[in-house]
């Protein structure tokens, strides 16, 4: 499991840990470019530094630029100035500086000024080496957005933009193995050490949990999940009298927050150290329907031919892990959910102005998306561009095609609204009825999953390339 200790001397080492107490030693290089062997003992575990490249499998934390210039910022802007990033540019010299040899990579987005992304693994973000955060700061105030890979060795610390052939192995690496993320979560708890977990299930409507260091950046709100609580290794003490409880799906549930650094304060009955507790994220999570009473227990589940997710069925050591589509549809069906979901999506549909929806519906999972975009296209953003069509079909109209569908009992044609730009990309706009357009329910599908693309959006017009035919349909209403 990834670590982090304080007397790594706060510059960020990469950490392992192995269930032997040992006295170890590392080698570091000084100022004065001699070698120096420091020797220490961490508590009951023995830490011993790896590569970084062992990390490259996620840019799953989040790092704030700098608010003010730091004593580096001039120098590293000079070096910035005065160069290509095409190539390894030297902006720090170590001449006179203690170091430790390591490698991180970090995107830059012109969509965030506040973060960046890194693929640095340690818990705390105050830990952060100080000049690298610093190079990132001088890197956004220069609009140098992108992709880079900074490197801190005898020649000093540098950095470099990463190439395409960079970006598509490091991809590969993420995809290796990894369980595709899916909108859909499972929570795994473990009540011998989570002892009250079950009480939680009973009395609260919201709560945290952990979730892996790898799930960072991929658990979202609007995701939905499950609980599954393992087996029940309380002692007759910790049950308070209670029997045990089978191993099983309790509640289904949907995540509320973007995962954060769990505060500082320890949890209470939570059988985890106190300096663990602080290394772990954690995310917001509420309560959708509750099982406690009438568990889906694993070994029932493991009869249903619907429940294809091996991580659910079998034990997992983790914390978290998506869960397939199949799987999750096939638990509501079971624990006869389907009414609670809906009812929560309407009284967030309800209560939220249309820029909180597209907000937090910008990564929902496909059950969200789709009642998201069938709320607004059913409502009267819809029927007021339905009418302004007289309810033909634009892309038909536009190919020169029969636009009418067939008629309803009240004399109308069938006809279905979308939105061009999805309510699920969360961009400005994408609930204003200038982005809807009057199609057949066929069409409707074919641009959903036909071969389609929207190749431009102009003032008065959308751009589609549709089988490889471009198709221009007028906005009927501008925004």
């Amino acid at each position: 499991m990834l670590g982090q200790d304080s007397l790594a001397n706060g510059r960020g080492r990469d950490l392992i840990k192995s269930p032997t107490k040992q006295n170890t030693s590392k080698h570091f290089k000084m100022s004065n470019g001699s070698d120096k062997k420091k020797d220490f003992v961490v508590n009951s575990y023995f830490y011993c530094f790896i590569a970084s490249d062992r990390f490259a499998c996620n840019l799953a934390m989040r790092i704030k630029f700098n608010t003010r210039k730091s004593g580096f910022y001039n120098e590293i802007k000079s070096a910035l100035e005065d160069s290509s990033l095409d190539s390894e540019v030297t902006v720090l010299s170590n001449e006179s500086y203690s170091y430790v040899e390591e490698e991180i990579e970090v995107l830059l987005s012109d969509k965030d000024e506040s973060y960046f992304e890194t693929n640095w693994w340690k818990a705390q973000a105050s830990l952060f080496p100080a000049r690298v955060k610093a190079l990132c700061t001088v890197l956004r105030d220069l609009k140098l957005y992108g992709n880079y890979r900074i490197k801190n060795n005898s020649r000093g610390l540098s950095v470099s933009k990463m190439s395409t052939s960079d970006l598509e192995r490091r991809s590969n690496t993420q995809n290796s193995g990894k369980v595709p993320v899916s909108g859909y979560w499972t929570f795994i708890s473990k009540p011998k050490i989570w002892k009250d977990v079950y009480q939680v299930i009973q009395e609260k409507e919201v709560f945290t949990h952990q979730v892996r260091d790898c799930d960072v950046s991929s658990v979202l709100p609007g995701h939905l999940g499950i609980m599954r609580v393992g087996i029940d290794q309380r002692n007759a003490t910790e049950r308070n009298g209670e029997a045990k409880r089978p191993a099983g799906v309790y509640a289904i549930v949907e995540i509320t927050s973007e995962a954060y650094l769990r505060p500082e304060e320890p949890i209470a009955n939570l059988d985890q150290t106190e300096e663990k507790q602080r290394r772990t994220h954690i995310v917001d999570i509420r309560f959708i329907k509750k099982l406690v009473d009438d568990p889906l227990t694993i070994d029932y589940l493991k009869t249903k031919a619907g429940i294809t997710d091996k991580y659910l069925v079998d034990s997992f050591q983790g914390s978290s892990i998506p869960l397939n589509q199949g799987s999750f549809e096939e638990l509501v069906r079971l624990a006869n959910a389907d009414d609670e979901i809906d009812a929560q999506l309407d009284k967030d549909l309800k209560n939220k102005s249309d820029k909180e929806i597209a907000k937090k519906y910008r990564n929902p999972n496909p059950r969200m998306v789709k009642r998201v975009s069938r709320k607004w296209e059913r409502g009267n953003e819809g029927e007021e561009v339905k009418k302004l069509a007289g309810r033909k079909c634009q892309i038909s109209e536009a190919m020169g095609l029969d636009p009418y569908s067939f008629q309803k009992k009240n004399g109308d044609n069938y006809c279905e609204a979308h939105h061009v730009v999805p309510v699920s990309s969360g961009k400005d706009g994408t609930l204003h009825p200038s982005n809807v357009i009057c199609v057949s329910a066929d069409r409707h599908r074919q641009l959903h999953y036909g071969d389609v693309k929207v190749v431009d959006i102009r003032d008065d017009e959308f751009e589609f390339l549709i089988d490889g035919e471009t198709v221009i349909v007028p906005k009927l209403i501008k925004a």
